[in-house]
């Protein structure tokens, strides 16, 4: 089974009925989704978005650090983003969180 596959067949299972009606649903291709036969509600599998934040002054990097990590290990600023929330406001608020540093506006690339 390719990477990834599995996920899927978790999704087109669990989503055999319609969440809003409880009618049967069939997969929708060109949607990547699954629709009811008497709603046509669209059901469509959960992501999570995420952000990663590198922080760099001169020739240094801000490294995090969480009470979970193994003794000497540390990563990049990152987390998911909420609902409703922008990239950018997940990356200063995930900055703010993690290492309690303000920053002004992020240099995208």
């Amino acid at each position: 089974m390719p990477p990834g596959q599995f996920k899927w067949l978790i999704f087109y299972r669990t989503h055999r009925y319609c969440g809003l009606c409880g009618g049967s649903t069939h997969y929708v291709p060109e949607e990547t989704g699954m629709q009811c036969h008497n709603c046509d509600h669209m059901a469509y599998p959960r992501i999570s978005p995420a952000v990663i934040v590198l922080i760099e002054r001169e020739d240094h990097i801000l490294m995090a650090r969480s009470k979970h990590f193994p003794d000497g290990a540390y990563g990049l600023v990152a987390g998911f983003v909420e609902a409703g929330e922008t990239i950018e406001h997940a990356a200063h608020r995930e900055i703010k969180e993690e290492v309690g540093v303000f920053r002004k506006g992020p240099e995208l690339f």
